[in-house]
């Protein structure tokens, strides 16, 4: 371990190391979309928040692991944190070149004098690790995630109550189709700001979902789809590609018409899809183990569950991911908030409350 240790040295991103950094995480199991440049770029265009990138490299230069961390300051205080308002996020690579990353990310934490240093990681690999390095585990979410198959054994893995939604959407004539433009984009807001507003959710602004289109449809890491009834959009899903999965990231429908199933048969038809594609995962994002409801939604299409977790340090620092009690009462005033007033405001509670 130590001679291993000698050989290796710890840097910060910089754009000369694009080529080198999509390299290595194109050719990690354990890299996501949210470890892309792409995404940093979003991150760093549309929060107030600034990025520092570690990188490990071996004896022959070569990028060896990797740990994206962002620095917040909000009403809670400074964070580092991998990464913030994602999905996903935590280090990539084997243990010997992640520890002098996070090794780097305790001194830059003070460096920076931030409270706290939290980070997202799947804890089948990493976890151990993290705990032996000092760090609390806060478990609160499960990973789902579909293997993508032929149909008929797809089809066959969907609870029958599922199967029963699906064949009623068909029956409506519902259709989906992919978004090839700005418009089509809008209409996806449009469910997005309605599905939020039921959730009681503040909802993220159009300019972000324009800039993330914009930045990241080219390289092909996003498709947006959205189905139709009637020619009118009910349901919408907007994912993320990257590698040999499919992330369902964003998406909003119209509740008053829940009648006609469109999230199951927008879902299924995006099984179909990846199937088409060759894509080997889809990949429903974490669910709140608190959302049963969610999670028995997501389990009828006979999704792999994994735990997924948030590492802390120090220890008793988690208590920034457990403020129910302003998560319940902000939720109740977004409830009653009108979407004009709330998707105004929703870009400001994310850079100052998340």
């Amino acid at each position: 371990m130590h001679e291993q240790r000698e050989k290796i040295t710890v840097d910060f991103y910089s754009e000369k190391d694009i080529d080198d950094y999509n390299r290595f995480i194109l050719n990690r199991p354990d890299s996501t979309i949210y470890h892309t440049i792409e995404w940093k770029n979003v991150l760093e265009k549309n929060f107030r928040c600034s990025s520092f990138y570690l990188l490990s490299r071996d004896s022959e230069d070569k990028i060896c692991a990797i740990l994206p961390l962002f620095l917040v300051n909000n009403v809670y205080g400074k964070r580092l944190d991998s990464l913030p308002n994602s999905c996903y996020g935590g280090a990539v690579g084997d243990w010997d070149c992640v520890e002098p990353l996070l090794e780097r990310a305790m001194e830059l934490k003070n460096e920076l004098k931030c409270k706290l240093l939290v980070i997202k990681q799947d804890p089948v690999k990493l976890g151990n690790f993290f705990g032996d390095f000092g760090m609390s585990c806060y478990r609160n979410w499960w990973r789902q995630i579909i293997e993508v198959k032929d149909p008929e054994n797809m089809w066959n893995g969907i609870k029958k109550t599922n199967r029963t939604n699906i064949r009623k959407a068909k029956m409506n004539n519902l259709s989906v189709e992919m978004v090839k433009n700005e418009d089509g984009l809008k209409e996806f807001y449009q469910l997005e700001l309605l599905n939020y507003k039921h959730l009681g959710f503040a909802p993220f602004s159009f300019e972000f979902f324009l800039y993330l289109w914009k930045q990241m449809r080219p390289k092909g890491y996003v498709e947006v789809f959205i189905a139709r009834h009637d020619e009118r959009a009910i349901a919408s899903s907007l994912n993320f590609i990257f590698s040999n999965i499919v992330f369902s990231t964003y998406g909003g429908w119209d509740i008053s018409k829940k009648c006609f199933k469109p999230n199951s048969f927008l879902d299924w038809n995006l099984l179909l899809w990846c199937y088409k594609k060759g894509y080997q995962y889809f990949d429903f994002g974490v669910t709140s183990i608190d959302n049963k409801g969610l999670f028995l939604y997501k389990s009828s299409f006979d999704t792999i569950n994994t735990p997924y977790t948030s590492y802390f340090f120090p220890k008793d620092t988690h208590y920034f991911y457990n403020q129910n009690y302003l998560v319940k009462i902000g939720r109740r005033v977004l409830k009653k908030t009108p979407s004009c007033i709330s998707k105004k405001l929703g870009m400001f509670l994310y850079k100052n409350f998340v």
